[in-house]
């Protein structure tokens, strides 16, 4: 997409510049207004850090996830470690002939080794539910996004509303007059106090 909207402003430049000498394309009247039939071309802009960084339910579903994080952090960490207390024991065992045979040795060995499997799969699991926990999260905080955007925008005061953040730097400049996430702001955090 920005590749094809810097093609047509190169376009409508190439167009304006058209005919005039050097010294004339080089002044900002060369520059070219983008207008349809009706009004001017009305650009609003989102700064997407500011609402991650600002937006109530953003913040709480930050601390939520980091919390949840902490806890199957120090779940894991605490299996983690009466398993290796139990290797160790093997360990020690087997190092001083502590089994009465080898077929306990082996029987011993074999549900270690399954306890490793299922500490492996208990691992695996917890991370598949952060991340589909996070990403739906995520997706909540783009659709009320959305919401918050179209409602700030009924009366069509905006022809586009386009994203900047510190993330995805798409967009070079953006004048102060453009920026609406105060107002997006504003109506996701006003909805939470209902």
């Amino acid at each position: 997409m920005r590749k094809s909207l810097l093609f047509l402003v190169a376009l409508s430049l190439l167009v304006s510049c058209k005919g005039k000498t050097s010294k004339e394309a080089n002044t900002n009247e060369a520059l070219p207004t983008i207008k349809n039939d009706t009004a001017a071309f009305v650009l609003g802009v989102v700064n997407t850090d500011s609402i991650l960084a600002k937006y109530t339910f953003a913040i709480e579903a930050r601390e939520s996830m980091i919390k949840k994080m902490e806890e199957s952090q120090r779940i894991l960490r605490t299996r983690t470690e009466a398993f290796q207390r139990e290797v160790i024991d093997f360990q020690t065992k087997q190092a001083n002939n502590g089994f009465m045979s080898v077929k306990r040795k082996e029987e011993e060995e074999a549900r270690l080794q399954r306890k490793g499997e299922e500490l492996a799969k208990y691992k695996d699991s917890l991370e598949d539910k952060l991340i589909e926990n996070q990403q739906k999260l995520s997706r909540q905080i783009e659709d009320s996004l959305s919401m918050a955007i179209e409602a700030i925008n009924k009366p069509k005061r905006f022809a586009m509303i386009i994203s900047t953040n510190s993330q995805n730097g798409n967009v070079l400049y953006a004048d102060d007059a453009l920026i609406v996430t105060d107002e997006v702001l504003e109506y996701l955090n006003s909805r939470l106090k209902k």
